[in-house]
């Protein structure tokens, strides 16, 4: 009996290699192996999060692209820039595509009548409503009069917040991380949706953050009702505050882009059901990661009060006319070049994310070991449905890029010049313009990324100018350090925690005291 068993075995590995194995090509790029086969990269991105694993894998391994078997499938990991500039190119057969609206749907919970409207293709090349209503956003979100007038909106619910919160009593002790979720939340989302803003209680923005925690269960979609009960709820609630938002014509008292961006769905068929649910989306793609750039913007800055200082310094100038409007290229209410570069250093610090492609088709890219080889090594070829991953982690870290001190935060790094300076032994050199992927590139480069950094630019000119933030440990206040680079508050950087967070948080929140500066 034992010998049938064995003997099946070899049959079973035949039938399930059948099943989930991929058919290597020769030509493809490396393939990193696996200890289970068929599903053990999976498991492992599953269990560390893809972030975390490709970052890992890219530190093993000297490819600048290696694949990764999944069950039927293949994920293309890029380490290297000139990689990416040759993909980026290649966007007819290696696209956001389907695959996109597929993730999205899974994550916010549109149907599928709904989905097949936003990605079915159109006459004439047009693009598809998923990506008419992603231009728009773009449009919209651009520096001009309606991005001016959200960042005024914002700016004046955050005035009012700090000055409450400290009104009563002079000074708050508050969990920062949490204070800072709530009151962004709140703010981004008025300055988008307008006066009539169904974002606009903490029970609302509590259900929000239910839905965020467990992404990874509604990504895999089974049975989420079940499986993931608190974000769906969460997710049920948001969309029907969102559709109710739409039904009683809430949006007329919104952004310009809101208002185009409903009109257009209607004219699609939408309902004000399925827009519901599409605006949980734009909800997170607005707020969440704003939210942690402002949390390690604001540690960076109170916890070293030479940076404090200097930062201070600025916009005092600013005030008396020796900076701001007067700089080339500067925006009503943007940052002076040091907070910029300080800001912009959080982006590359603390970046997590990935720019994500379908392979639509076979699709021949450049082959770097091809320029140096004497076997008459071609081109790689990437293979129909296959995803292709670009983690901006990977590029951040690369001491080639960045210099001996590239996982370090550098609040000046970007001051000299806006894409980065290199420092190794005492010699300065400009960074590629290429380098820096916090906002992603191409068709997924993040759209609210000039209102994000308005509102934190303003956010922090705020507590720089009127508060003192001090962090409290065990009853005892820990101010800042006296010189750059010192962290006195200790708060360390986090694990990505889910597939479409593009900053790490931190791990855990920090106790903090804000008063009123004394000037």
């Amino acid at each position: 009996m034992l010998a049938i068993y064995l003997a099946t075995i070899p049959f079973l590995y035949f039938c399930l290699d059948y099943l989930l194995g991929v058919k290597k090509d020769e030509q493809e790029p490396p393939f990193v192996t696996s200890k289970i086969p068929w599903a053990g990269h999976i498991l492992r991105i599953l269990k560390r999060k893809h972030i975390n694993y490709y970052l890992s894998l890219s530190r093993k391994n000297p490819h600048s692209i290696f694949s990764l078997a999944a069950p039927r499938s293949r994920i293309y990991v890029v380490t290297k820039l000139d990689i990416v500039a040759d993909i980026l190119k290649k966007s007819k057969t290696i696209a956001v595509g389907p695959f996109f609206v597929s993730f999205v749907q899974r994550v916010f919970g549109f149907n599928d009548r709904a989905a097949a409207i936003l990605s079915q293709e159109r006459e004439g090349g047009k693009p598809d409503l998923f990506e008419e209503l992603t231009k728009m956003l773009h449009a919209g979100l651009a520096n001009g009069k309606q991005l001016d007038e959200a960042h005024a909106e914002f700016s004046k619910y955050m005035q009012s917040a700090l000055n409450h919160l400290v009104s009563m009593k002079g000074c708050t002790k508050v969990t920062l991380m949490n204070w800072l979720r709530y009151e962004i939340t709140i703010a981004t989302s008025k300055a988008i949706w307008g006066t009539e803003n169904p974002i606009n209680n903490v029970k609302i923005v509590d259900a929000f953050f239910t839905l965020k925690s467990d992404i990874p269960a509604l990504l895999i979609n089974i049975f989420p009702a079940l499986t993931a009960r608190s974000a769906h709820r969460a997710r049920l609630r948001l969309a029907h505050v969102f559709a109710r938002y739409y039904a009683t014509d809430g949006q007329t008292k919104a952004m310009q882009i809101v208002r185009d961006r409903y009109d257009v769905c209607i004219s699609h068929n939408l309902t004000v059901e399925d827009i519901g649910f599409i605006e949980i989306s734009t909800l997170y793609a607005a707020i969440v990661n704003l939210i942690t750039a402002a949390f390690w913007t604001v540690v960076h800055i109170f916890e070293d009060d030479g940076l404090l200082a200097a930062v201070r310094k600025e916009l005092a100038a600013d005030e008396e006319g020796g900076g701001g409007a007067e700089r080339e290229g500067h925006h009503e209410g943007q940052a002076g070049p040091l907070l910029q570069s300080i800001m912009k250093e959080v982006i590359r610090v603390y970046g997590s994310g990935s720019m994500t492609r379908y392979v639509k088709a076979d699709t021949a890219i450049s082959n770097p070991a091809a320029a140096s080889s004497s076997d008459n090594t071609g081109d790689y070829v990437l293979k129909q449905g296959g995803l292709v991953e670009m983690p901006a982690e990977v590029f951040h870290t690369d001491i080639d890029i960045w210099g001996p001190d590239a996982e370090e935060f550098d609040p000046y790094r970007f001051y000299h010049h806006s894409h980065g300076l290199r420092r190794e032994n005492g010699v300065e050199s400009k960074v590629s313009p290429t380098a820096f992927r916090g906002w992603g590139a191409g068709a997924t480069i993040c759209p609210g990324r000039f209102l994000a950094l308005r509102s934190i630019g303003s956010l922090v000119a705020m507590l720089v100018r009127e508060f003192q933030i001090e962090k409290v440990m065990e009853g005892v206040k820990v101010g800042s350090m006296g010189n750059h680079g010192e962290r006195s508050w200790g708060v360390q950087k986090g694990k990505a925690y889910d597939f479409i967070d593009v900053m790490r948080g931190p791990e855990g929140d920090v106790d903090v005291e804000i008063s009123r500066r004394d000037k």
